[in-house]
């Protein structure tokens, strides 16, 4: 678990993983603390002795923060979890299943719900969030439904890195088991897969890093499982919140980098004119308008392609090696590929 000013939230995920086994798995907690300044290091330390911590004294991101974990331990399976979800009973054990059964497999991903339950909202609801097909829902305080998060991380055909199944009533879920990615809020890894293909790309900061390292796992052979019966309970963007500049910035650059690293060309010019689609839709927002969140979109879009620009030699560098070691060819992704 990577925590950073995580509080009250990574004490309650810790408390929901303390005592969960797996079948022949010895299971250790370790939490890597991302230069946290809200005293959420301290507590983990003296609250929970059977928790190994790992400070590293500064923000560097998720990869970097997953990848000093993964450094420091020495289990054949690594299994992350976002510090603002709490698992269920028998999540760990449910999550390593389809890893102790079928060496192929290298990530299984969790089923991910959202705290609270949800009733259909407006287009203007405050804080309601938008499915793909343009309907929005809210959180209610009276019976309403639950919502899936994620049961898996799909690409779409502009590069875009989204969860599949993303707010669709749990109830309903029938998502196959197989899926392009997982998502780095809730999996579990197979090490000899990461020491195949390597570990998460630290420069990409946060978001993305999950998708970039599903491309190499299934241009390398390997498969990724959705587990159905391994749940979790997610705030959704608890650290960031998804129209912080953060976020925004961050989602914009890194849709771009990882489709250059990794897609085929048409996906790379769909994600350019994307970003750039974006950039001009808030800048006539801002004049037409005087919309102050389509300003706030506007710079962020602005900062992403500036990162873009800045990254994108490296991605093209990383795109050649990638290609020459693969055993897997990049179109292999069209049978991942969804709609935007």
């Amino acid at each position: 678990m990577v925590n950073w000013n995580g509080g009250d939230d990574t004490a309650e995920c810790l408390r929901s993983l303390a005592g969960q086994t797996a079948e022949g798995v010895t299971v250790d907690l370790l939490v890597v603390d991302n230069g946290s300044t809200d005293g959420s290091a301290d507590m983990i330390e003296r609250d929970f002795p059977d928790v190994s911590l790992l400070r590293t004294g500064r923000n560097l991101g998720f990869g970097g923060a997953v990848n000093r974990g993964i450094a420091a331990s020495s289990g054949d399976y690594l299994i992350l979890v976002n510090n603002d979800a709490v698992a269920t009973p028998g999540f760990v054990d449910a999550l390593l299943a389809p890893l102790r059964v079928d060496p192929h497999v290298a990530a299984v991903t969790a089923r991910i719900l959202l705290t609270g339950r949800f009733e259909p909202a407006a287009p203007g609801d405050a804080g309601a969030y938008r499915r793909s097909d343009n309907t929005y829902w809210r959180r209610t305080t009276g019976p309403g439904v639950e919502l899936l998060n994620s049961t898996g991380n799909v690409v779409s055909r502009s590069g875009n890195g989204q969860d599949r199944s993303w707010l669709v009533p749990a109830d309903t879920d029938d998502s196959p088991v197989g899926v392009f990615g997982f998502s780095g809020g809730g999996c579990a890894l197979r090490r000899s897969a990461l020491e195949d293909v390597g570990v998460f790309d630290e420069s990409l900061f946060m978001y993305y890093e999950d998708t970039d390292l599903a491309w190499r796992l299934r241009r390398n052979g390997w498969d990724v499982v959705y587990a159905r019966e391994a749940t979790l309970r997610h705030r959704h963007a608890g650290s960031s919140g998804v129209t912080s500049r953060l976020f925004l910035v961050n989602n914009v650059r890194n849709r771009v980098i990882v489709s250059a690293k990794n897609g085929p060309p048409r996906m790379v010019l769909a994600a350019l004119w994307r970003a750039v689609g974006s950039l001009v839709k808030s800048a006539l927002h801002v004049v037409l308008r005087r919309d102050t969140a389509a300003r706030r979109r506007l710079v962020a879009s602005a900062l992403g392609l500036l990162g873009v620009v800045g990254r994108l030699p490296a991605a093209v560098v990383a795109r050649r090696r990638l290609d020459r070691h693969s055993r897997e060819p990049r179109s292999m992704i069209s049978d991942w590929v969804v709609d935007d």
